[in-house]
């Protein structure tokens, strides 16, 4: 049997695109969070000590609402040294070690 040949235009190439859909462009996933990434880091007593007063201090500021976390801290020290200046950061690890 001989195949069929098939003539003629489909719908597809016949249908003009709308300006709209043209310029129109969608994203095809939604954009991704970046991941947390884990880190692990030995404190000596003495930083830990430090650590625990830092939070007993903002603790008793804040009695009503939850307690503060060892990383909220910590966070909290990395945001103040990203606003300080670098002769500033150097002074203060000079002190520690």
């Amino acid at each position: 049997m001989p195949k069929k040949v098939i003539t003629g235009e489909s719908k597809l190439l016949t249908r003009k695109a709308e300006p709209s859909e043209a310029t129109e462009k969608l994203p095809l996933t939604s954009p991704k969070k970046p991941k947390s990434k884990m880190k692990n880091y030995r404190l000596k007593e003495t930083d830990l000590e430090r650590l625990q007063k830092i939070i007993e201090g903002v603790n008793q500021l804040r009695p009503l609402d939850e307690p503060v976390t060892e990383l909220s801290i910590i966070k909290a020290l990395l945001l103040m040294g990203s606003r300080n200046k670098p002769e500033q950061m150097l002074k203060f690890i000079r002190e520690v070690l």
